[in-house]
């Protein structure tokens, strides 16, 4: 079979204990592929997993859900890439520094923001998040330098539920996941879902280390295995709701969006964006900073975990927790893949190579 090496290099993982579970979705020329290895918890052949299983997507919600909301705003004219964030979020007025920063810089990590702090930590309520990044000094002055920052996504997110008026779960699902029919993506899934989702971390081991003093005494860390709920401490801080992480989802409804983006912006006859501004966020807004950037997506060129061989137009985004959305239109090709190797904790660097490994197997197979 055309990908006889893909399914080998995902059970693999699962064997060698790189992860419980994965799922691998191919989709070129309207034609999708999709594989499963392992099990949702690991030596409970009872938790087979299936391709509706649902997947802690991560930071993969970063282009998914709220840059397509940003964008989708502009279009209607309510903001422009050049519209300050602190004109939406006057909290952000109390910096000067501040005031200079843009949604573009934002959607393209150029903020100046660190990449992370434990808000959870700082904010004494979700209400006061934004006035907790405001008081973070910047790294750098905005446009200057490209730093894949979370706290600016956990803006962007904000920014959304100012201008709507709505939760984040309510907006995405009614202009992106129902008109698109990805019916199984969504912030805070039910419990009567569990027996479908993947299990992440047992507790926050990694992000209690990463928190360092600032979380050594703090007794509210969640101390079970992660399920059903978001991994990442800041989403879940933020009601599981945050503009940098908090979807569920699985590789059909995934490639469903794939598709959509690589139509430019329409799947059947449902579009969610315009072909002039997918265009505009799949190219490099950030040349001569090093990262490759679009708005809310990362260029492939630039990104080791998508290895060497997409074309160079081809963009997509990764998650903490093992998951990656790739797009190549040259190719006409979207790649998924969901796993929960953040079961077994740490970092994920290991993993990033895996990742690249796969997606240099997959690039050969669909052009060999």
């Amino acid at each position: 079979m055309l990908f006889d090496g893909v399914i080998q290099r995902i059970a693999d993982w699962c064997d060698q204990g790189v992860t419980p579970s994965a799922v691998a979705g191919i989709c070129q020329h309207g034609e999708s592929h999709v594989f499963c290895a392992g099990r949702r918890f690991p030596g409970d052949s009872s938790s087979t997993v299936t391709p509706d299983t649902l997947f802690d997507i991560a930071s993969v919600t970063k282009p998914v859900a709220t840059t397509t909301l940003v964008l989708q705003i502009m279009e209607t004219g309510g903001w422009t890439l050049d519209t300050p964030i602190a004109s939406i979020l006057p909290e952000c007025n109390a910096d000067t520094a501040k005031q200079a920063i843009t949604l573009h810089h934002l959607l393209t990590h150029t903020s100046g923001l660190p990449a992370w702090q434990p808000l959870y930590l700082l904010a004494a309520s979700p209400a006061t998040l934004v006035e907790s990044i405001a008081g973070i000094p910047l790294e750098s002055p905005p446009g200057t330098r490209v730093t894949y920052s979370c706290l600016g996504f956990l803006l962007l997110g904000e920014a959304i539920r100012r201008f709507t008026g709505e939760t984040l779960s309510t907006v995405a699902a009614n202009r992106i996941f129902w008109p698109l029919e990805m019916h199984d993506t969504q912030f805070n899934p039910p419990k009567s879902l569990r027996f479908r989702i993947a299990p992440t971390e047992l507790g926050n081991a990694y992000e209690r280390t990463l928190s360092g003093d600032a979380g050594r005494d703090n007794a509210d860390w969640r101390r079970n295995r992660l399920h059903g709920e978001v991994h990442d401490g800041n989403a879940h801080f933020m009601h599981g709701e945050g503009g940098n992480a908090g979807l569920f989802s699985t590789v059909p409804d995934l490639i469903r969006f794939g598709r959509c983006m690589l139509a430019l912006g329409r799947l059947n006859s449902t579009g969610i964006l315009s072909m002039e501004t997918v265009r505009l966020a799949t190219m490099n807004h950030t040349t001569g900073l090093g990262s490759h950037r679009g708005l809310g997506w990362q260029m492939a060129d630039s990104a080791g975990s998508a290895g060497t061989k997409f074309s160079p137009s081809a963009y997509g985004h990764t998650g903490f927790t093992g998951t990656s959305l790739w797009i190549d239109p040259e190719q006409d090709l979207v790649v998924v893949l969901l796993t929960n190797r953040a079961y077994f904790g740490g970092s994920g660097d290991q993993f990033g190579r895996e990742r690249a490994s796969f997606h240099d197997a997959i690039i050969s197979a669909v052009t060999g």
